[in-house]
């Protein structure tokens, strides 16, 4: 039985991460870590979590966990990572890993230095009807079936998770710490975009890492960018052969609104994602050609919470099997990429 640590009792601790690892048969969270002593106890006694730190450090250096993940605020959330690595601990952190690139390869250094699993939290991957779209995305690819890609087209406007929240606490008061912070902006972005380019390092990555899911990793290149200050943001990437295009926006319309149409020289293949905290996700692809329109789901028994695939598939990253899990040189591609059409933002408003 592999004990997992838990380093940040939040939100997205309680109703993400400590349910999905709960739901890994072959592991337990046996430590949690938390400076707010409220959250501590609370989120300790409902998960049963006996072991419990007000400090990470502590935690780390009891030695009683085989593997970390790490779920803390974005801007401290490397420094701690760092720590985890520095004790040859192999750990998964929430996305955004890091917030430059820079910082994101000092990790990927530090891994590959004393031989660490640095994993970054890309659940969407293990969505069922993700992987779905990418098979069939891949066949039409090498098959011709529909000719050539042409363009790829992708929205995420979900600042509503459009499903009820499951039951979580807040802490009442604030962190007993400051923690220290790794930079937060790339070299040269003036600090008034600060919150603008976190927007774009925190919710757009996810889809900048399908896009690298897709093409294995490679081809992709920053073509132009418009952002419109505390709204909307409009991002061309060059991808083998075609471009995509993608926008996002913190826009509330009362349901989670993700997606991603691939035209193709004779149809259209679209991925529909349901929202993150979907226990049982209805993910939809939808192919479309002169032929009429079809329709594709994953089995019901695979529509499993896609935080649940990425911890079962960490735990068996931590064990040595073999598995198609986002990496910290993953991180420093997305950033790299986002970095890149910031270079050359045109920013209004």
């Amino acid at each position: 039985m592999l004990a997992i640590g838990m380093i940040g009792a939040g939100f997205m601790a309680q109703v993400a991460h400590l349910p999905a690892f709960a739901r890994v048969a072959s592991c337990r969270v046996t430590a949690l870590a938390d400076d707010r002593c409220d959250l501590l106890e609370t989120v300790g006694n409902r998960f049963g979590i006996v072991e419990r730190h007000e400090d990470f450090h502590a935690l780390l250096a009891s030695r009683s966990v085989d593997a970390v993940m790490v779920t803390m605020p974005r801007r401290c959330q490397s420094v701690i990572v760092r720590e985890v690595i520095a004790h040859r601990i192999p750990v998964l952190s929430e996305k955004p890993l890091a917030l430059t690139a820079a910082v994101a390869e000092d990790l990927a250094a530090a891994a590959r230095a004393n031989g660490t699993l640095a994993a970054a939290l890309y659940q969407r991957r293990f969505d069922a009807g993700v992987r779905l779209f990418a098979e069939r995305f891949h066949s039409l690819l090498e098959s011709g079936e529909l000719g050539t890609l042409m363009h790829l087209r992708m929205n995420n406007f979900c600042a509503a998770y459009s499903v009820p929240i499951p039951e979580h606490v807040r802490s009442s008061g604030p962190r007993a710490h400051r923690y220290p912070e790794d930079p937060d902006l790339p070299a040269g972005l003036p600090a008034e975009l600060r919150r603008d380019y976190e927007y774009t390092a925190n919710v757009a990555i996810h889809d900048i890492n399908l896009l690298h899911m897709l093409f294995g990793g490679r081809g992709l290149t920053p073509l132009s960018f418009h952002v419109r200050r505390g709204g909307c943001q409009t991002m061309v990437v060059g991808v083998p052969g075609a471009d995509a295009c993608l926008s996002v926006g913190p826009a509330d319309i009362g349901t989670w609104d993700q997606r991603l149409d691939a035209y193709f020289k004779t149809g259209c293949l679209s991925l529909v994602q349901d929202s993150t905290l979907a226990p049982q996700p209805r993910t939809l692809v939808i192919e479309r050609s002169a032929k009429g329109e079809e329709c594709f789901r994953p089995p019901v028994a695979q529509r499993i919470s896609p935080f649940h695939g990425q911890a079962s598939a960490f735990v068996d990253a931590v064990r040595g099997v073999p598995v198609a899990i986002a990496t910290v040189e993953d991180a420093v591609r997305d950033l790299s990429l986002i970095e890149g059409l910031w270079r050359m933002a045109a920013v209004t408003g």
